[in-house]
């Protein structure tokens, strides 16, 4: 194991098979704000823990058969990291974890995670800390996949004032498709597909479903607001209602319009009705009803 302390160093490069404990890159003394990691062909890199102080851009380039597996932190509220880029070719692997240490947060508006040049297998986790709730986020991360590769995004906990907006996520069936990991939440797997609304569906605890929505586009849509009765209503709605939910039980909403997918936590918090005020926009998907999620896509 080895500890690096990281002042003005701009370049990480990695020959071989390596474990670091724990990188702090800080550069309050001086005015870099990149930090770049490269593992050459074969060699992997673990990095128990990376924290980051005043570095906006992350750049990680992994060669041929290599890898990079560790989770990034901001141990800082002075400065945001605001740009990670991965590039990668198909035999690569990543595995990245965002999480937060404390009341600090990971990233602020404009956020972005770049895959679009890593055409590898990758494993991007998000941890219910990555926002605490007593420290606001202004905005959403985004993340691009690209053309390349397959992803799998897992949403290891629960999210408040934070989104994830997924760009260029392949849907359907195979194994050179994208995935969603909701695992954390609720039970495996992708329960079915609501086609109408005639709030005939029953849910129950640590289920996964897909609306496949009717009256086109969503975008302007606040189904965690006032067009909550359009997923639950006792006629109307593409779900019974929540009343099948004891307190605390959750399940995952996934709703497919003609412009875009949003991704829903509906949580019975208790209280006297199953209400708007239980579910929460946790993502979104730039795909639409004509890519329909597979059950392939949920892991």
């Amino acid at each position: 194991m080895q500890h690096l302390q990281a002042h003005k160093l701009q370049n990480l490069e990695i020959a071989g098979d390596t474990t670091i404990n724990h990188i702090v890159y800080d550069d309050t003394k001086h005015a870099v704000t990149d930090f770049d990691i490269k593992v050459q062909e074969g060699a992997s890199l673990y990095v128990d823990r990376l924290n980051h102080d005043d570095v906006t851009d992350l750049n990680i380039n992994l060669g041929k058969d290599a890898s990079f597996e560790g989770p990034i932190a901001s141990k800082s509220t002075a400065e945001d990291l605001t740009d990670v880029t991965v590039v990668g070719d198909a035999t690569s692997e990543l595995h990245m974890r965002f999480t937060s240490e404390g009341a600090n947060k990971l990233a602020d508006v404009g956020s972005k995670i770049d895959l679009t040049a890593m055409n590898g297998e990758s494993e991007l986790r998000f941890y219910d800390n990555l926002l605490p709730e007593d420290k606001a986020w202004a905005g959403n991360i985004k993340v691009d996949l690209g053309a390349g590769g397959t992803t799998t995004i897992a949403f290891a906990g629960a999210f408040g004032t934070s989104q994830i907006d997924i760009e260029n996520f392949t849907a359907g069936a195979g194994e050179d498709v994208d995935v969603l990991d909701f695992t954390a939440i609720v039970a495996p797997g992708l329960n079915g597909t609501v086609d109408d609304a005639t709030g005939s569906q029953v849910i129950a605890a640590d289920q996964t479903w897909v609306v496949n929505y009717q009256d086109g586009a969503i975008t302007a849509k606040d189904f965690a607001g006032a067009d909550f009765a359009e997923l639950f209503h006792a006629t109307d709605g593409y779900f019974l209602d929540g009343s099948a939910l004891a307190d605390g039980e959750q399940i995952i909403v996934a709703v497919q319009g003609d412009d875009r997918t949003e991704l829903y936590l509906a949580t019975n918090s208790g209280g006297t009705a199953f209400d708007a005020d239980d579910i929460v926009l946790i993502g979104t998907l730039d795909i639409t009803q004509a890519n329909m999620l597979h059950g392939d896509n949920i892991v």
